[in-house]
């Protein structure tokens, strides 16, 4: 159930339903900030939030003013998560005016008994730039901070960074790749875990971190320059989760609870969405016989006598000049030994948003029709705007066609799969398949006479 509460006029002190984190948000000339604590604990110290837009500091000389609470405390589920998810929180809502302009928008937060959460909304008509934001967290000196490294050009790319350490205020020197990390940093301190993420990305850029001298973060975006908007801006929730433990940082729900629920007419049934595991032939080359029929459907049998779910025709296949055939045979094939199939495809071939991405549609229309039960899309490598809403789209468009969609190559998790029960995973760890490509990596080094580069 959701109850309205009254406004606290006059206050910005805000706290979760059992009141063990509390938080306040501030305004003056200099900007907007907030700051939060557990269990009268500082663990974001004061710290300056807002938006600029079309080169205007909205959060510069603002005048706040508390606009409505609410309690939100309901139950939902996200496949192949847990079988009860629980929103529950208290919600504060704030009208901001900037000054200088009179223009008004909105900060809205939630305070969960493990975190905290906040975005804006900003009304508006036409096309809009947003710059940047002033998102900053001032988490604890004393603490270590874990990390996503990986010392190539690929780090800020995709989620296949090697998971290590370092202190709290030398975040922002320890990397040959620069000061920019890319979301979560995890915090450990002496009596809790704190996470800093976002969640809800939609429409929007996603956003970095830039370290800072002193432990602060900043935010940062793929677009330097800003990233075109049309009409109401909505960020995504910049969220700060607190856990007393390993287990209870793993088990939050409140990232998918800021995400929307699914579309009730998209997923009105949702018995086609079968998590599973998958066979992938690309990994191992089944010994020369890589996307052939016969190398397939072995692939496919090894499957089916595994009791694995599916198989995944991976690169390759568009090379044969009977592709939809050969996916075709292999599909009545797979059906007839209890398997599913997923087809892989680049995301530059899927992605021209003319027509509402018909060159998109046109494909997953085809997949379908041949009996593929899902997409890998892969090599967006990044979260700029253009891989954000192609991300959307590509989830619309196959829940239309009742496919599922594994997303490689990719930006971090943002709860999607509470809205999009179709996506069924995406890559975000360092998986085996970097085991192949250093090994031959590091093979065609030496065989050309060559050290291989340690930092690949």
């Amino acid at each position: 159930f959701m109850a309205l509460l009254s406004a606290s006029c006059g206050s910005s002190a805000q706290k979760s339903p059992s009141g063990n984190i509390r938080a306040e948000v501030f305004a003056d000339k200099e900007g907007l900030s907030y700051s939060v604590t557990h269990d009268g604990r500082t663990i974001i110290d004061t710290s300056a939030m807002g938006v600029t837009i079309d080169g205007t500091e909205l959060f510069r000389d603002a005048v706040l003013r508390p606009a409505g609470t609410r309690k939100i405390n309901e139950t939902y589920s996200v496949t192949g998560r847990k079988a009860v998810s629980e929103n529950r929180c208290n919600e504060y809502l704030f009208d901001v005016t900037h000054r200088p302009s009179g223009y008004t928008y909105q900060l809205q937060t939630r305070l969960y008994d493990d975190g905290f959460a906040y975005r804006f909304i900003l009304p508006g008509d036409g096309k809009r730039i947003v710059n940047g934001e002033a998102a900053q967290w001032r988490p604890p000196h004393r603490s270590r901070v874990w990390f996503a490294e990986r010392n190539s050009g690929w780090k800020l790319l995709t989620y296949a960074g090697e998971w290590i350490s370092t202190t709290a205020d030398s975040l922002h020197i320890v990397s040959r790749q620069g000061p920019v990390q890319t979301m979560p940093l995890l915090y450990q301190t002496p009596d809790e875990y704190v996470m800093i993420t976002e969640a809800a990305l939609y429409g929007y850029s996603g956003m970095r971190l830039r370290a800072e001298a002193g432990a602060s973060l900043r935010a940062d975006f793929t677009e330097q320059e800003g990233f075109e908007l049309s009409g109401d801006i909505v960020t995504p929730w910049r969220v700060t989760i607190i856990a007393r433990d390993l287990d209870a940082l793993v088990n939050t729900d409140i990232i998918t609870s800021l995400n929307p629920a699914p579309d009730p007419e998209l997923f009105a049934d949702t018995s086609w969405i079968v998590p599973g595991r998958s066979l992938w032939s690309w990994w191992s080359g089944i010994d020369g016989r890589f996307m052939t029929l016969e190398g397939e459907k072995r692939v496919i049998d090894t499957a089916s006598s595994l009791g694995i779910e599916y198989s995944t025709i991976d690169d390759g296949w568009e090379e044969r000049p009977d592709k939809w055939k050969f996916l075709q045979e292999l599909t009545g094939y797979a059906e007839s030994r209890g398997v599913g199939l997923f087809v892989w495809r680049h995301w530059e071939k899927l992605n021209d948003p003319a027509d509402d991405y018909r060159q998109m549609r046109g494909f997953l229309d085809s997949v379908a029709a041949v009996g593929i039960k899902g997409v890998k899309v892969d090599f967006m490598n990044g979260e700029g705007i253009r891989q954000i809403d192609f991300n959307t789209h590509l989830l619309k468009n196959a829940a239309r066609r009742r496919l599922l969609v594994n997303l490689h190559g990719c930006q971090k998790p943002t709860g999607e799969i509470r809205t999009y029960p179709n996506e069924i995973t995406r890559e975000g760890v360092r998986g085996i398949e970097l085991n192949r490509i250093t090994a031959n990596y590091e093979k065609r080094m030496r065989d050309e006479g060559h050290a291989p580069n340690p930092n690949r």
